[in-house]
């Protein structure tokens, strides 16, 4: 049975205890190359990361519309929006799927798989995975191009995607006690469950706006798989989450949901 005033209660805290202009002015910091106004940093802005989704999932929509309003095939929009992705973000996420790919599959224990991480050089597993997670991103956004639901889905898996990214930063333990994640995304577990619930909130609610509920609901369900995954995997393999980690968490879940919604659109 609900306890209204226990609801009520996190609610209440996670707006006044988390949500600031400060926080989203981070996550766009943390997530894309955007330009911004001078602010004071703060840890306590994973709820923002769906609002970074929408933005950039407007700009890669608009890419596409203004493309192909202006003669380009489709074939070509969608190889100027894969383009677009890579510079609004600084392919930071692609950046942390290599690395990710070349760490827990190039050795043998914990530590050296964290080592490997580390490593600025790109390995086979790591140019493996690039390759392969552009070319699913382009199939993906090609597959949903003619459906007519490519520019609303594209906003609305951009925020699941970073949504899903912000859970798994907020319900897995950092695996290194020195990376940037544990730096930057230093959080006591009261903030990591408010930032938690804020980013679920959101990204539930906004990403419905844009594909309606019953789709929504259906790619949550997905993603939420996926991020059980995702979670069992690292602790696994590293013992906990890095930044890198959740680079590759963003990919992931943006290309499995692109292609998701274009079998079942």
């Amino acid at each position: 049975m609900f306890n209204f005033k226990t609801i009520g209660k996190i609610i209440t805290e996670t707006i006044t205890e988390t949500i600031s202009y400060g926080g989203l002015l981070s996550a766009f910091a943390l997530l894309s190359r955007i330009p911004l106004p001078p602010f004071t940093y703060t840890a306590n802005c994973v709820w923002a990361y769906p609002l970074v989704g929408v933005l950039l999932g407007t700009c890669y929509s608009l890419v596409f519309a203004i493309g192909t309003w202006l003669g380009a095939s489709p074939p070509m929009a969608v190889a100027i929006v894969v383009v677009s992705m890579l510079l609004l973000t600084g392919a930071l996420h692609l950046d942390g799927l290599a690395d990710t790919a070349d760490g827990l599959w190039g050795g043998d224990t914990a530590q050296q798989r964290l080592h490997i991480m580390d490593d600025s050089h790109l390995g086979t597993y790591g140019t493996g995975a690039l390759v392969i997670g552009i070319l699913l991103y382009y199939v993906g956004l090609f597959e949903l191009a003619p459906t007519g639901q490519l520019l609303d889905s594209l906003i609305a898996i951009s925020i699941l995607s970073r949504t899903g990214m912000g859970i798994v930063q907020c319900t897995t333990p950092y695996a290194k006690t020195d990376g940037t994640l544990a730096t930057a995304g230093d959080l006591s577990e009261r903030q990591k469950q408010h930032n938690a619930y804020g980013a679920i909130v959101i990204g539930a609610v906004l990403s419905t706006l844009f594909i309606g509920g019953v789709d929504s609901l259906f790619l949550i369900i997905c993603g939420a798989g996926i991020i059980y995954v995702i979670r069992k995997i690292f602790v696994e393999k590293i013992g906990g989450i890095t930044g890198d980690g959740l680079g590759a968490t963003q990919v992931i879940l943006d290309i499995a949901l692109l292609i998701t919604y274009s079998i079942i659109v």
